[in-house]
């Protein structure tokens, strides 16, 4: 698989979380039903216990606990599950991509700890709290940030690859905090700036201030969807300094201005809700 057909070759953003569910197989009927499936979302499985058999068009793939299965959107496969007991957290979103920028699918064999971060990601979601969506999106950064550090070479000491991660769960936690500072950050690694800049780029293939910004237009898009407030409490309430910066970085990103996009997710919310309507009285006749 080439660099850029890899989801780790590069940083990707992530546009939405669908849905994370656990799933358990608990009776014999379950485990041999044979699904056969072209799914319209991106999805990542992670195997909690036992073991399956993924078929794509070219290969095949066998999953174990601890493996994760990366299956872009229109790609079809097949599954099987092999074992007695068996167990997966589904993660179902999207990167901010076209189809033919992401590889059709991609496996992770044994990433230490992934099986927690699904699971903290899962009991995020479920529980619906407060901020559940822009929390569970943090997590799932977090967790993306895990697969690129095991299938990349290691290019840091242990010693200060555990300060990055500590760097990692800082942004993740602060990163709507507009004082948030790359120099604070450099410190934390007891790097000079510079150093941790340039190694920030080698590991993440983005500098630290574009990584928390795509955290940040992310967060607004949720904001834009889901919430019914002003352009500069929004732009308060991810990080940004002001409207007139947030816009212009919002588009640069998006290619929509938050305005645009807002409307845009209220006209697409429009339609559904007549196509459902008219289901409705379809049936009511």
């Amino acid at each position: 698989m080439s660099e850029q057909r890899s989801i780790i070759g590069r940083e990707r953003s992530f546009r939405q979380i669908l849905s994370v569910v656990q799933r358990n197989y608990p009776n014999k009927k379950e485990r041999q039903r044979h699904l056969a499936v072209r799914r319209q979302q991106d999805l990542m499985i992670c195997v909690l216990e036992g073991t399956s058999f993924y078929q794509f068009e070219d290969t095949s793939v066998q999953l174990h606990a601890g493996d994760v299965l990366f299956v872009a959107r229109d790609c079809f496969y097949q599954r099987r599950i092999q074992s007695e007991n068996y167990r997966t957290v589904f993660v179902y979103f999207y990167f901010d991509e076209e189809t033919d920028a992401l590889p059709p699918y991609q496996l992770f064999r044994g990433v230490e700890g992934i099986e927690m971060s699904f699971m903290r990601l899962y009991k995020k979601w479920v529980a619906r709290g407060l901020a559940y969506q822009s929390e569970s999106m943090g997590l799932l950064y977090q967790l993306y940030a895990q697969l690129i550090r095991a299938g990349r070479s290691s290019y840091l000491p242990q010693a200060k690859q555990e300060l990055f991660d500590e760097v990692l769960h800082i942004i993740s936690e602060n990163y709507t905090d507009a004082a948030l500072s790359v120099a604070e950050l450099a410190e934390k690694t007891q790097m000079s700036e510079v150093h941790f800049r340039r190694l920030f780029r080698k590991g993440h293939q983005v500098s630290p201030q574009e990584y928390i910004t795509a955290l940040r237009v992310n967060h607004a898009k949720e904001r834009l969807q889901f919430s019914e407030g002003t352009m500069e409490e929004i732009a308060k309430a991810c990080g940004f300094p002001d409207p007139a910066y947030f816009s212009r970085v919002f588009k640069q990103k998006t290619g929509f201005t938050p305005s645009e996009y807002r409307k845009q997710i209220e006209q697409r919310t429009d339609v559904k809700y007549s196509q459902e309507l008219k289901k409705l009285e379809e049936i009511a006749k």
